[in-house]
């Protein structure tokens, strides 16, 4: 338009903040209507439909409160995903004993006598270490952190939907929160290296809620929140977007967060306005698939894979329900000029009949076979199911007749089936988790001061769950396959004798011992090691120099009395001594044992 002057007014430019989150709303509207995205929620419906009821939303619009199980007649698979579920917690995650470890290696330093060791190797690394896995374990499992329902949810989706969505982050006090994310609520974006690194998170809150993140966190929620607020429709709610994303642009030597790694932003959808912003120095969401195909975001999953059968098996339970009611109140063949009246089927009724009875059978039901082929078929299909969700790994009825022996190895080798799946679990869920969990606590200054020796260093983690421990068991059976191997070619006592010689005992100890995941504070040092050897040596050559102890017993007074008596005489008692040395060296073992006695009785005689 124009004014009275001729100049012109060009059109309103809009703010950076106003293009910044228009750009996100169209980034977000289009990873959410993608094909892939699209066809998944399709079969994340209908397999939430069978086996996760709870979660019958990514499809339609659901109403709190309504029914979630009119599609489900046999509960097969959702008893078994949350089997599977409550299995990989017990296994891979277990509360009960420490599951994750935390290692330095690859990394070689010079000792003070000149050798090179691996840093993981040095005894106050290692205990450094355990000081902060003891820290970690307390404050994952803190009261309020709610990891372990956050855990149990994580392993649901992952059964049903092959996707399953971890927020990690932190309570108005300062502690850890960790929440499950509905799949239906976030969609995501990978890198070129196939990592997430990007979730848009859909949720909604009423008018009153957004009243109150203002006051209480600063939201800057847009004019038409504030005129609705003062029309009194509290309760309309309002999409609100939280987007996480990389940061490109911001200043590492600044600590703020306009400046970390990733940024944090939260706006409502349709007005496209800021609500709050900011950044994690982490990656607070934590993305896992249970497996994906080459060129997918989105992983598969076991329900996927049993959702057919799981249909076949829907579809038997009603066609077994009809022929169930049938069998209980049959059809009935009549005459349609033998009965008086209407037919009575209930049970004690009477029916009458015209004519001569002999004609035949007044009422016959209408003959019903084939139920029990359909009861042979679900079982066969529930089987089917039950292998495709693990059910076989987890339970143990059929080692009933085994010895423990047996189950150890059967154990093992079954855990060792879910090889696939813990390697994934490790690098999407357990490592940025604790990596993630390490972040805060440091910042927050929780865990204890590093050792001079991993001062700027990195950590890795290692994973001791009972899976991981049984996959890496391997190198044990084939050091105790090898040591059977070597006994039994060369005799029980020649082979352990050669095997003592051969194998470091010291090293060998400590790689069982750190195999196992078991505290290294209850080793000893490598001074106390010394003075333990020490001990050891003057315990066995005192045991061993006991007959000579007898013997010098029995001459110490002579010992004595030659002293005394020959006090005068230069050389005697060291000439009785060093005649007893001679003798004792043809026993090396006694040896010290009798410089001992032999050293006392010569300090006697001076």
């Amino acid at each position: 338009m124009a004014d009275g002057s001729g100049s012109s007014v060009g059109m309103m430019q809009s703010s950076p903040d106003e293009d910044r989150y228009r750009l996100l709303k169209e980034r977000y509207d289009g990873l959410k209507t993608t094909p892939e995205r699209v066809n998944c929620e399709t079969h994340w419906q209908e397999v939430a439909e069978l086996m996760s009821p709870r979660k019958v939303d990514f499809v339609g619009i659901r109403t709190p409160g309504d029914k979630r199980m009119t599609k489900v007649y046999d509960s097969t698979g959702i008893v078994l995903n949350e089997t599977l579920a409550a299995g990989l917690h017990g296994m891979a995650t277990n509360p009960a004993s420490k599951w994750f470890s935390l290692r330095i290696v690859g990394t070689k330093v010079q000792t003070e006598d000149g050798q090179m060791v691996d840093l993981g190797e040095i005894p106050a690394v290692q205990k450094y270490l355990a000081d902060v896995e003891e820290v970690l374990w307390s404050r994952l499992y803190q009261p309020g952190t709610n990891f372990t329902p956050t855990l149990h949810e994580i392993y649901l989706d992952l059964g049903a939907f092959g996707t399953a969505a971890m927020f990690v982050g932190q309570r108005d006090d300062g502690g850890l929160l960790f929440e499950s994310r509905a799949l239906a609520e976030c969609v995501i974006d990978e890198n070129s290296d196939g990592k997430i690194d990007v979730v848009f998170r859909e949720t909604s809150y009423t008018i009153r809620q957004m009243m109150q993140m203002a006051k209480s966190s600063g939201w800057q929620v847009s004019d038409k929140v504030k005129d609705l607020y003062a029309q009194g429709k509290y309760n309309e709610r309002v999409k609100v977007i939280h987007a996480v994303y990389p940061r490109s642009e911001r200043d590492p030597s600044k600590k703020n967060t306009a400046n970390m790694p990733w940024a944090s932003d939260y706006f409502e959808h349709e007005e496209c306005n800021k609500l709050a912003s900011g950044g994690f120095p982490e990656f607070p969401y934590l993305i896992v698939r249970w497996g994906r195909y080459t060129g997918e975001v989105y992983g598969r999953s076991p329900g996927m894979t049993a959702l057919p059968d799981m249909k076949m098996l829907q579809a038997m339970e009603l066609t077994k329900i009809k022929l169930i009611q049938k069998a209980a109140d049959p059809p009935m063949w009549l005459k349609d000029d033998g009965v008086v009246g209407q037919t009575r089927t209930v049970p004690g009724g009477i029916n009458y009949w015209r004519g001569n009875p002999n004609d035949g059978v007044m009422l016959q039901p209408v003959s019903l076979q084939g139920i029990q082929y359909v009861i042979e078929d679900q079982n066969m299909l529930r089987e089917r199911v039950a292998r495709v969700f693990f059910a076989d790994v987890m339970r143990m009825t059929d080692r009933a007749n085994m010895t423990a022996t047996e189950v150890v190895q059967r154990t093992s080798e079954q855990m060792r089936l879910f090889g696939p799946l813990i390697g994934r679990l490790e690098g999407e869920l357990l490592g940025p988790l604790i990596e993630r969990v390490f972040g805060i606590l440091s910042r927050l200054n929780l865990l204890p001061p590093p050792p001079q020796e991993i001062q700027g260093r990195e950590f890795t983690v290692e994973y001791v769950s009972p899976i991981a421990t049984a996959q890496k068991q391997q190198s044990a059976a084939g050091i105790m396959q090898a040591s059977q191997v070597v006994m039994s070619m060369i005799g029980p006592e020649m082979g352990a004798q050669q095997l003592a010689k051969r194998v470091d005992l010291d090293k060998l100890c400590d790689w069982a011992w750190d195999l196992f995941n078991n505290d290294p504070h209850l080793l000893r040092d490598d001074e106390q090691l010394e003075q333990a050897n020490q001990m050891q040596s003057a315990q066995m050559g005192l045991a061993t120099a006991k007959p000579a102890m007898d013997m010098m017993k029995q001459g110490a007074g002579a010992v004595r009395d030659l002293a005394q008596g020959d006090s005068a005489t230069d050389g005697g008692v060291s000439k009785m001594v060093e005649m007893l040395r001679a003798k004792m060296a043809e026993n090396p073992e006694a040896q010290a044992g009798m410089e001992q006695m032999l050293n006392g009785a010569t300090g006697q005689a001076a």
